[in-house]
């Protein structure tokens, strides 16, 4: 991977006289670049995305709107941090979205599901931070995050034990939530996944694996959705649109071809 480096070193070593002319090539002699092979990510099918759901908001109802978020709208993990609630309008069914790689505003329509999961999870805030109602504190605060910042307050058990579900929240509505990627490591371990951790001291779970998960398996399966409806050319260029990518072939290499080519082989077999 430094290959290119070392070549322009040994050319300024030449040129400053530490090195003979032409002496680089028989120090680099016939050495090639090693092709970089990523691990297969993850992807969670569309049977699980209700158990995702359920598995997000055992812990705390902040954590399920927020894996609706990613699932519903593809946005990155930035983007759902930034949205605050004067982004939110529910009477249009829409959210405005600040693609931060893009430095642009794009509007997301929200889909009957995601609009059930806000609907539930604003009067879940408004209860929590003692508005009146949904309403009147989305008019009172427009500046407030729609996914808070979660100030965590363990719970402990007689004998002094930490007790996880006697864990309290509490909201901090003018902060940016932190720690997504925890969200997903959880529901993969709640819906059975099992993939590497890490080595070390502190070693994480499901390595490599976070918000993108749940982008890339939304992505998929809005795309296997569409091509029935739409094929497959018009919905890729609609899922394109959906994740602000430029160009579909992006799209191709973010959500990969590992599936389509595993269900060429079975064709074939």
């Amino acid at each position: 991977n430094a290959l290119d480096a070392l070549r322009q070193f040994l050319f300024w070593a030449e040129r400053m006289g530490y090195l003979a002319r032409d002496e680089h090539e028989r120090i680099l002699g016939s050495r090639k670049y090693k092709t970089h092979t990523r691990r297969p990510k993850h992807y969670i099918p569309a049977s699980d995305f209700a158990s995702a759901l359920d598995i997000a908001g055992d812990r705390e109802p902040g954590e399920r709107v927020t894996m609706a978020l990613a699932i519903y709208t593809l946005a990155r993990t930035s983007e759902i941090a930034a949205i605050r609630l004067s982004d939110v309008d529910l009477m249009k069914r829409s959210l405005r979205v600040y693609r931060s790689k893009t430095h642009r505003w794009t509007e997301v329509g929200i889909c009957p599901e995601l609009y059930a999961e806000l609907r539930d999870w604003l009067a879940y805030y408004a209860s929590e931070c003692g508005a009146t109602g949904p309403w009147p504190m989305m008019i009172e605060h427009p500046d407030w995050y729609l996914t808070p910042r979660r100030e965590y307050q363990a719970g402990r058990r007689p004998s002094g034990q930490f007790d996880p579900p006697g864990a309290t929240y509490t909201i901090q509505p003018e902060l940016a939530a932190i720690n997504q990627q925890r969200i997903v490591k959880r529901v993969l371990t709640g819906l059975g996944v099992v993939l590497p951790s890490g080595s070390g001291p502190r070693s994480v779970t499901a390595v490599g694996e976070g918000m993108h998960t749940i982008r890339r398996s939304g992505a998929r399966a809005m795309l296997d959705y569409l091509a029935l409806e739409l094929g497959q050319d018009k919905a890729l260029l609609h899922v394109s649109v959906m994740l602000d990518h430029s160009d579909p072939r992006v799209t191709l290499a973010y959500i990969g071809m590992d599936i389509e080519r595993d269900q060429l082989n079975n064709r074939l077999r």
